[in-house]
């Protein structure tokens, strides 16, 4: 996992993809519209969705996790916590889909890394970085958060 500010953030090190999704994301709008957008086809693309997030105690842990994709999240308005572990060690919960590339892992509560994303920042999630996210930051719960996600085929 990466978490950094979108303005200090460097993707020169990543693949061309990565770079041109940031080039992309850095004028992305708060109103962007809901739903898909292409940007490269298949090797990249980006979702807008609206939600409301949850206090942690409400939801039980289940990992999403991609073999195809890397995510790039941030949020467009509000804010939301999102947990991350590494998978290594995590039974399946769900069998991967290959159609929609995602699978499912049982949540350990050992070893997770909270982040909180906020307009302006973002987090990087690869294959191993288990994640679930629509949870309250700390400041409390949050109705009516925009967030994009942009997935970077990684082959």
């Amino acid at each position: 996992m990466i978490f950094d500010k979108i303005e200090n953030f460097d993707a020169s090190a990543l693949s061309k993809r990565f770079q041109h999704a940031f080039t992309f994301m850095k004028n992305v709008k708060p109103d962007h519209a809901k739903g898909r957008t292409e940007i490269e086809g298949s090797n990249l693309y980006m979702n807008v969705m609206e939600y409301d997030a949850d206090v942690m105690e409400k939801r039980s842990g289940r990992l999403e996790a991609h073999r195809k994709y890397a995510d790039i999240q941030f949020v467009l308005s509000g804010a939301e916590a999102v947990i991350c572990e590494n998978i290594a060690d995590h039974g399946i919960d769900t069998p991967y889909d290959d159609e929609g590339d995602v699978l499912f892992y049982k949540a350990s509560g050992c070893d997770q890394t909270r982040v909180e994303l906020n307009p302006g920042n973002f987090a990087i999630f690869f294959p191993q970085d288990g994640h679930y996210g629509k949870f309250a930051p700390a400041s409390g719960p949050v109705k009516e958060i925009r967030k994009a996600v942009i997935k970077v085929r990684l082959d």
